[in-house]
C-alpha cells in the first residue's frame, strides 16, 4: 500500500511541475514548422536586451542565451551563474523584454 501512495505523490508532484511549465504567458507563439530564422523577424527585442533583463532578475555571469520554443511560446532562455554558484534559468519575452519565468536550475 505504501508503494502506491509514494508513487501517487511522485506522479502528482511531476504533474504539478508540468502544469506550472504550461502556464507561462507569452506574447509570441511559434508554429510547429517555423524555423528560428523566420521567427527572428517577429521579435522586436534582440538577445542583448533580453540578457540585460535577465541579469536584473539574477545578477551574475551569462552561461548561455538562446531563442527557444517552450511549449509553443517563443522565448529567450538565459542561463546565469550567480556569485554564490547557483545556476538560474530565466525566460524573457522577445516582444517586450519582460521576464516571464525565473527558475533555479
Amino acid at each position: 500500500m505504501k508503494k502506491f501512495i509514494v508513487a501517487g505523490v511522485a506522479l502528482g508532484a511531476l504533474t504539478g511541475h508540468l502544469a506550472v511549465a504550461d502556464t507561462m504567458a507569452c506574447s509570441l507563439k511559434m508554429g510547429m514548422f517555423e524555423s528560428k530564422t523566420s521567427v527572428l523577424k517577429k521579435t522586436p527585442v534582440d538577445i542583448k536586451k533580453s540578457i540585460v533583463a535577465a541579469e536584473k532578475e539574477a545578477p551574475g555571469s551569462v552561461l548561455e542565451a538562446d531563442l527557444d520554443n517552450e511549449n509553443g511560446c517563443l522565448v529567450y532562455k538565459i542561463k546565469i551563474l550567480d556569485a554564490k554558484g547557483i545556476k538560474h534559468k530565466i525566460y524573457v519575452d522577445p516582444k517586450d523584454a519582460k521576464v516571464l519565468k525565473s527558475l533555479i536550475d
